[in-house]
């Protein structure tokens, strides 16, 4: 290969997921003059290697690579096998498990005894799991060395839609050494307390209630009580079926790098304040309302991981102090509405058909950040209900010359844009994925970092990093279609008429924001007939949340 560097960041992100969040840009930048390069088809070759990599995801046992820095830190050890049952990964803590399960030293071959049990229980599973489209967590009566319990799960890579699927069956055996948290969805669901979840995770590992209480310096009587509550919270009546139902929520986490569906599909999220707009086409759109449902109407432009519950935590008081009926749609692929082909170009003509229904006669909209490229292409289209818009950290690709502006992850992901629009789409989901997988971790602190020295008070007060975090989590599950369409729409020149565009525009910009720079967006302004221009000092790229009020309050403008 000509260039080693390229193939090094395709290698990087899909096997070292939890690099990306701290390095995403740097790494990305290495590329760039490699990417550069793909205008000229003579220096075609590593752009062909790099889809050849992304085509072996696809299709094969390599799919599994992606999960390895994960599968290291988790709380299970684990074997994955093939169609034919063949190991052809296992994570660090693994390594001995699969020597013992092996067949005269044969890595690639289990014991005829343990392939046994496997088929045993794949013949009696099959039928229901097609039914069900659930792949349960079966326990095999198979133990390992130290006498414990052997899992298998299914799990089914989906792969492109171009492509057939393909099944891996995960031997899982808990890790004794990695007593890890719960996870953050399934704590949710069943409203555990922390002493009850230290009670779980004690039971999970095999803890007797004498040694949990010792652990945790209770009495006895104390966990029995803990556990009452959790049989009651989870319909369960021993501690055999309380353990069982754990291991199968978290075991669950280890098919989203295999498909686009959700990891938890059978934790539902809180849908009673779901509207649904039905098209003519067929298509759902999801969305939500907030505020006086007789005030002015505003219409959210969501950023990449809001959804409709990008609200700040005050959001109840300043609708009502605003007098704003807040209309916050999930765009196809995104959180409840289903990714609809051909998104987000048709955008404009769907939400038209939305506005319709909902019998709108005057609006505005408000847009953020990845929504504000969206929104004037729909503004350069709109009819006159559409009276303000309201641009917060915006940027805009609107010709090439534009490129100069972006910063932060934008500035690579544009060159990578450039270069293949299949690769980018596809290293973004990967990036997305892996993202999802440690919300409470490097997400955090990825958002953490970028919010501006101005806003870190009003976060801490407000718990706005634990409401994006949690928003987030809720879209996950449906966003990698939304989100990397979008992304490549966005970042791709859309040669809009800005000057066609008469109605007010106010654009809201932070000193330190990590995505767009000042000139872009006093470029922006320049270009827009009836524009004003608001730099915040301080401010970064969530000053949406910071400072949604003055905003959306339409006295102030």
């Amino acid at each position: 290969m000509i260039n080693s560097r390229f193939s090094s960041l395709v290698y990087r992100i899909i096997g070292k997921p939890e690099i990306v969040h701290d390095e995403y840009a740097q790494i990305m930048n290495r590329a760039l003059e490699e990417i550069d390069l793909f205008s000229d088809p003579s220096h075609m070759m590593e752009l062909e290697v790099g889809n050849q990599i992304l085509g072996r995801i696809e299709n094969s046992d390599d799919a599994v690579r992606a999960l390895s820095a994960i599968l290291d830190n988790g709380r299970f050890k684990i074997i994955i096998l093939n169609n034919e049952l063949r190991p052809i990964y296992n994570n660090n803590n693994a390594k001995k498990l699969l020597a013992r399960l092996s067949s005269n030293n044969d890595s690639q071959q289990l014991k005829i005894d343990l392939l046994n049990a496997i088929k045993a229980n794949l013949s009696k599973t099959n039928k229901a799991a097609k039914q069900s489209n659930n792949d349960a967590l079966i326990e095999l009566n198979y133990c390992d060395q130290d006498d414990q319990a052997i899992y298998l799960k299914t799990v089914t890579n989906q792969g492109s839609n171009d492509h057939k699927s393909a099944q891996f069956q995960l031997l899982l055996v808990l890790d004794q050494t990695q007593r890890s948290p719960l996870n953050h969805q399934l704590v949710s669901k069943y409203q555990f307390t922390q002493k009850e979840q230290q009670v779980l995770i004690g039971l999970i590992h095999g803890s007797t209630i004498k040694e949990i209480a010792e652990n945790e310096f209770i009495s006895e009587n104390t966990v029995k009580t803990h556990l009452k509550s959790i049989y009651r919270k989870t319909s369960t009546k021993s501690q055999t079926q309380v353990v069982g139902l754990m291991l199968s929520h978290e075991s669950q986490i280890l098919g989203s790098y295999f498909s686009n569906e959700s990891s938890f599909s059978n934790i539902e999220p809180n849908n009673k304040q779901d509207h649904v707009v039905t098209l003519k086409s067929g298509h759902a759109i999801t969305y939500r309302e907030y505020g006086p449902r007789d005030g002015r109407a505003l219409i959210v432009f969501h950023n990449t991981y809001g959804s409709r519950l990008m609200i700040p935590n005050n959001y109840s008081q300043i609708c009502k102090k605003t007098n704003r009926r807040v209309i916050i749609i999930d765009r196809p692929g995104y959180g409840q509405t289903d990714y609809i082909k051909g998104h987000p170009g048709q955008w404009p003509e769907r939400l038209n058909e939305v506005i319709d229904q909902l019998k709108i006669k005057e609006y505005d909209i408000l847009a953020a950040v990845l929504g504000c490229p969206l929104a004037l292409h729909f503004a350069s289209k709109a009819d006159a209900r559409l009276k303000r818009l309201i641009l917060s950290s915006p940027f805009l690709m609107n010709t090439e010359e534009d490129t100069k502006h972006l910063l932060g992850i934008l500035a690579p992901a544009q060159m990578l844009v450039k270069g293949s629009v299949r690769f980018a789409r596809q290293v973004y989901e990967l990036w997305l994925k892996s993202v999802s997988l440690n919300l409470d971790t490097h997400y955090r602190n990825m958002i953490e970092s970028g919010v501006g020295s101005a806003e870190k008070e009003l976060f801490q007060r407000e718990g706005t990093i634990d409401l994006i975090v949690d928003t987030f989590r809720e879209a996950s599950d449906k966003t990698l279609n939304g989100l990397s369409n979008e992304m490549v729409f966005c970042l791709t020149p859309c040669n809009i008429d800005l000057s066609q565009i008469k109605i007010p525009v106010d654009l809201w910009w932070g000193t330190e924001d990590l995505r767009f720079t000042r000139e872009g967006v006093e470029n922006i302004a320049a270009q827009l007939p009836n524009s004003t221009l608001h730099i915040k000092e301080g401010y970064s790229e969530h000053l949406y949340y910071a400072l949604f009020e003055d905003m959306i309050d339409t006295s102030n403008h």
